[in-house]
């Protein structure tokens, strides 16, 4: 079983951008909820991805992901999301041994800022 620990923060500035390694655009979509969990179906690029979040134990909670086939991905935001699709680019920056994802939203999210995942 995998597991997720989930910090964020607001970024002050773009001071951070100078030291990224590379960005992902994202478009993300609830399905469904069970509980204090959710399934998500995620469009990455060229990749589709279905990822079930279990409850939140402390920092963590159980986490599990699988690919699909893009274009299964895109007809269940479209047809399958229930509320607002979330467009976001998520930068990767390295910083001494770990990779901060940051996370600068579009879309209905725009202006919230960078956030780093």
């Amino acid at each position: 079983m995998a597991y997720e620990i989930e910090r964020k923060f607001l970024v002050a500035n773009d001071g951070w951008r100078a030291a990224a390694s590379g960005s992902s655009r994202l478009r993300d979509g609830l399905i469904a909820r069970f509980g204090s969990g959710k399934v998500r179906v995620r469009l990455d690029g060229d990749r589709g991805l279905l990822t079930v979040k279990g409850p939140r134990v402390g920092l963590r909670r159980a986490e599990y992901e699988y690919e699909i086939p893009a274009v299964e991905a895109e007809e269940m935001l479209r047809t399958l999301a229930d509320g607002p699709i979330v467009e976001k680019t998520r930068f990767r920056v390295p910083h001494g041994s770990l990779t901060w994802e940051v996370d600068v939203h579009e879309g209905i999210l725009a202006g919230l800022g960078p956030v780093s995942a």
